[in-house]
């Protein structure tokens, strides 16, 4: 898979000169603005256009955590829009920046809710694989009927859905609307 990574172009040329703006991690291998024609040095373009990427996929990444890719308009997706699901989670302590969709499994016993970076505004689903009984104590979540739900116990998956309100409340671990379905087997 070619990973590649945007420069900003500097400095001005004529039509069909050859620009680098990224690379796939190998000194051999370089895509240039004649290679990506749809890439323009002004950021503008005269009319729609189509990046074909053939049989590779193109990520857009950081190596500094908390950096984001911003659309300012809306975005239409032809195929899935996904998360990856974050599996490997024992607990009630989730870190959204892992992904919106997230697996906890094992659980028993008595756990806490304890998220960390999330946006106002975004959706995060969890499920809870439980073994044992399991009392959870939701920080910062409000339930309908300002009832958190009793979780469904060994053998059983609960499926929780929040949508942040407020990134900033409960020591930045958010605030949240929450909705549960319970007792999947």
């Amino acid at each position: 898979m070619a990973n590649i990574k945007f420069s900003q172009f500097t400095g001005q040329a004529a039509t069909g000169s050859t620009f680098i703006v990224g690379f796939d991690g190998t000194a051999n291998t370089k895509y240039t603005q004649n290679q990506m024609s749809d890439f323009v040095l002004s950021g503008t373009l005269s009319a729609s256009r189509t990046l074909t990427m053939n049989a590779f996929d193109l990520n857009f990444a950081s190596t500094t955590a908390g950096q984001q890719v911003s659309f300012e308009q809306n975005v239409k997706v032809g195929g899935q829009g996904y998360t990856v699901l974050h599996t490997g989670i024992t607990n009630l302590t989730f870190n959204w920046d892992d992904g919106n969709v997230q697996q906890a499994t094992g659980l028993t016993g008595s756990l806490t809710f304890t998220p960390s970076n999330p946006e106002n505004g975004a959706t995060y689903i969890i499920t809870l694989a439980q073994t044992g009984a399991v009392t959870a104590t939701w920080t910062g979540v409000k339930w309908p009927a300002a009832t958190a739900p009793t979780l469904s116990g060994a053998g059983k998956t609960d499926v929780i859905t929040l949508i942040c309100y407020d990134k900033t409340a409960n020591s930045n671990a958010g605030a949240y609307y929450g909705s549960a379905t319970l007792d999947l087997a």
